[in-house]
């Protein structure tokens, strides 16, 4: 049994988080762990698991001993009994060290000294002390003029010759506190950042000042780790030779925070920059006086935010060459690395390849695969602005991956039995499915490897050994995809992503029920979710004023494009703005268009000026003319500037703007039509046609020139067709898209004047639309789109030209018609002078045959020999020829 040592107390607690320590303590005393519904901060540090990850992947000696200064309430004093033989732990305040003490009194390798450090002696010394976020309270402790370099040489007398501190501690200059995040300590912004003026209570140390201090106290040997995102509940441990993947997002545990900008935004720059390390939020650095060997720790993630029976690390590691470790944090996770090793080997296909796997106690090696992740490869190619590419390579992937899988493949609809819902939740798909078993469903890109023999996998840790629906496991590979490569979805959406491999909205939300319950409930993750505070975004650019930020384009004969732009922001005083573009060779430019801001609602005026010459400007996408400036309410407003032919190559912009807001944008839209409201009627046909009975009746606002309809069908009769009429007696230009359900319908158009590119023109009084009813699911019908109603003077204008058009048309087509007959009159009169050409030669043949008859039978009447009789047969046979 552990032992609570109180001879160094001075009976009092010189720190303390207040009256929460007293819950704390009946939280350990029932032994119920974080209640359900607590989402006190302090509860969570001083009681939560995931505090452990800041040691629990760390390769302590064997039979070792430790002396851990400032334990708290021991929230990691029980990993350190785990993995030493003995363990001191030292606290100033007795109600927490009697919090430690109930926490961990089964352990029989440790000892609770209450008191301060300074006045104690111990019997032995250490190969290891721990410092978990107490160095910087050195100087409320230690009496002299460098408390903290003091404070350090006075720890070496606990200390062996080959021994090691290991001090957890924030960064000064951590790059959370540039975002706004405040000091941890005194809770106060940008403090750490001003050398902490005016404090004498705490300080943290940037990574030189900390390099320094550790000099000065004789430890000659430091070895700096990345705890991410932070010393208190890391999941990642980075060190400067591996920094790849530093700034992921995380959960915000802090209350009040402001930030002005994202971490991970800024992250990878400086991880390219080869600088992150300096900017690490937290540090946890190994200092000896001593070299130590040459087992280096490169990277460790740790997986505590799950149940225990999961809980395990992965360690990236040198001894002479690199390898990787898989360890159970917890001794219940060995059966799953076990079950893993398995799983692996079931992989194993033509294509598809694992790297060898190796137990050793307790522990899982295989070696590091050096090169370049099939994720590292994407990103490369989403760089490169080759989405297309990506896309393609993922459907080899999965092509190589499943063909390997045959043999336990199927195609079902119950594959939603108790083992899948054991795993995946009750979420049911009514859907025929291609299935697969013994798949990993975890195929996250950054755990492939492409080579020539095709693709090796690492990590197979969720393969299970029944069906599960192909998609769900490409599904999950693509929204971890889109999760980590924000920018992917610029060039191919998210949502075409999924259409291109057969995910539809319908299937996407079950899978994400699949996964939320496979996280949260068979997994256990999510147990930092319930203390997430909400961010206050601080926009620098409010404090000084708004600002725009607009485009030029150029045509120099091949069209306005993104490549051929000039760009240039300016501050907005009293609604003026003045902006310069410097023109590139002038000779070249054919138009220009001048964009003033994308995507926000604004009345401007402009002036544009090429020199002293003032350039007339015709605006495009304006919604109204005001006498203060043009109403512009569609996402893409613009000038076209008139160019006869440009004298400077300084272009000068200026005039006022003013920005609305979504309310103002709302009220002017709804200025824009003047009819505000628009009536509609669906009729329902059930097969005896249309009648007024079954008249569904909407109205809608009209808001940015679009509508939005809902109906109820009434009742589950068969419905044979569908007639909406979207306005009666109003002409109007119309687009329309039906959805019945998540199925979208596609109307045919009846009574439309002529079918344009901005909708249907309706200029008589009854226009409708109709409906199949064959392919409607459920009892709602959305129906939306976009309308413009017409003055009467723009009606007439439509139908003048209209009938103008219709004329011009059977003007045309009677001369076509003109121009045909008239050929084929004169066709038919050659053949008529032809056939009489022929007729009259006939007749001319018959003549002389006649003759020529008459002429034989005279002959033949003369001398009756026989070769008279037979020119006389042939004479006959032409004439009964002919």
């Amino acid at each position: 049994m552990a032992e609570l040592e109180l001879k160094y107390y001075d009976n009092i607690d010189r720190y303390s988080d207040g009256a929460v320590e007293d819950d704390i303590y009946k939280i350990i005393k029932n032994g119920t762990g974080i209640p359900e519904g607590e989402k006190r901060y302090a509860v969570l540090y001083h009681l939560s698991e995931i505090r452990e990850n800041i040691l629990n992947w760390y390769p302590f000696k064997e039979n070792s001993a430790i002396l851990e200064i400032g334990s708290g309430c021991g929230a990691i004093t029980g990993l350190l009994c785990r993995k030493a033989e003995k363990v001191v732990s030292v606290e100033l305040s007795k109600k927490r060290a009697s919090i430690n003490y109930h926490r961990h009194k089964d352990y029989e390798n440790l000892k609770i000294y209450v008191g301060n450090l300074n006045d104690m002696e111990f019997e032995q010394s250490f190969d290891y002390i721990v410092l978990n976020g107490v160095l910087e309270y050195a100087m409320s402790f230690t009496e002299t003029d460098d408390p903290y370099v003091t404070f350090l040489r006075n720890i070496q007398k606990f200390l062996k010759k080959d021994g090691i501190v290991l001090i957890a501690i924030e960064n000064r200059l951590g790059l959370r506190y540039f975002t706004g995040y405040p000091e941890e300590h005194m809770n106060d912004p940008f403090l750490g950042l001003k050398g902490y003026e005016g404090n004498c209570q705490v300080r943290t140390f940037s990574k030189s000042e900390l390099q320094e201090l550790l000099t000065n106290a004789g430890f000659a040997f430091r070895r700096f780790y990345y705890p991410y995102p932070d010393y208190k509940f890391p999941n990642e441990i980075f060190t400067d030779e591996f920094t790849k993947g530093y700034g992921k997002p995380y959960l915000n545990l802090c209350q009040n925070r402001f930030q002005t900008f994202e971490e991970g935004k800024l992250a990878p720059v400086l991880e390219k920059e080869g600088v992150i390390g300096n900017f690490s939020n937290s540090f946890l650095v190994e200092a000896s006086i001593e070299k130590q060997d040459d087992n280096i720790i490169l990277y460790a993630k740790l997986n505590m935010d799950r149940a225990s029976k999961f809980q395990t690390a992965t360690v990236i590691g040198i001894n002479g060459r690199k390898y990787v470790k898989k360890m159970p944090l917890f001794p219940e996770a060995g059966a799953h690395l076990d079950h893993m090793m398995l799983r692996e080997q079931v992989e194993e296909t033509d294509n598809i390849h694992f790297v060898p796997m190796t137990k050793q106690g307790t522990d899982v090696y295989m070696p590091f695969i050096e090169g370049e992740s099939f994720e590292q490869e994407i990103e490369r190619w989403i760089k490169q602005k080759k989405a297309t590419l990506v896309l393609d390579e993922i459907h080899k992937f999965f092509d190589a991956y499943f063909a390997g899988k045959r043999k336990d493949q199927s195609t079902r609809s119950d594959y939603n039995n108790a083992d899948f819902t054991a795993v995946f939740g009750e979420a049911y798909l009514d859907r025929k499915l291609a299935c697969v078993k013994y798949a990993n469903i975890d195929l996250i890109l950054d755990n492939i490897f492409r080579g020539e023999n095709g693709y090796t996998i690492i990590d197979c840790e969720w393969v299970f050994d029944f069906d599960i629906p192909e998609t769900f496991i490409v599904w999950r590979t693509l929204n971890e995809l889109y999760s980590r490569q924000p920018s992917l979805d610029k060039q191919i959406s998210r949502s075409e992503a999924m259409m291109q491999f057969g995910i539809d909205q319908r299937m996407e939300a079950a899978f994400w029920n699949w996964a939320t319950f496979f996280v949260n409930k068979y997994v256990g993750g999510g147990n930092l979710e319930a203390f997430v505070e909400p961010i206050t975004w601080l926009d620098i650019n409010k404090a000084a004023g708004p600002k725009m930020c607009s485009s030029l384009y150029l045509d120099t004969g091949a069209g306005y494009s993104e490549e051929n732009k000039l760009y240039a922001e300016s501050w907005i005083k009293q609604g003026k703005y003045e902006l310069t573009y410097i023109l590139p060779d002038l000779c070249t430019i054919k138009r220009l268009r001048w964009d003033p801001e994308e995507e926000k609602p604004c009345i401007c005026t402009v002036h544009v000026y090429d020199g002293d010459v003032e350039l007339n400007v015709h605006s495009y996408n304006r919604a109204w003319k005001e006498n203060d400036g043009e109403v512009f309410l569609d996402a893409d407003p613009g000038y076209e500037i008139e160019i006869d032919k440009l004298k400077s190559r300084e272009l000068k912009i200026k005039g006022n703007i003013q920005f609305l807001d979504a309310q103002s944008a709302v009220n002017a839209a709804r200025k824009e039509n003047q009819k505000r409201h628009m009536g509609s009627s669906l009729y329902v046909d059930y097969g005896s046609g249309y009648c007024e009975a079954e008249k569904l009746y909407q109205e809608s606002d009209i808001l940015n020139g679009e509508y939005d309809f809902y109906f109820n069908l009434p009742d589950d009769r068969e419905i044979r067709e569908l007639r909406w009429d979207p306005e009666e007696k109003q002409p109007c230009i119309c687009t329309m898209r039906v959805f019945s359900h998540e199925k979208e319908l596609f109307p045919r158009c009846v009574g439309e004047t002529e079918r344009m590119e901005q909708g249907d023109l309706f200029l008589n009084p009854d226009p409708y639309y109709l409906i199949s009813g064959k392919n409607l699911q459920g009892k709602t019908l959305h129906i939306f789109g976009r309308i413009r109603f017409l003055e009467a003077q723009e009606a007439v204008d439509w139908i003048s030209e209209a009938s103008s058009l219709k004329v011009q048309r059977y003007q045309w087509i009677a001369e076509e018609q003109k121009k045909i007959t008239e050929q084929e009159i004169s066709e038919l009169k050659k053949v008529f002078e032809q056939k009489e050409r022929d007729f009259e030669l006939e007749k001319t043949e018959l003549r002389r045959l006649c003759a020529q008859q008459t002429e034989l039978l005279h002959n033949m009447q003369q001398t009756r020999g026989w070769r008279v009789l037979e020119k006389l047969r042939k004479v006959k046979c032409k004439l009964t020829g002919k």
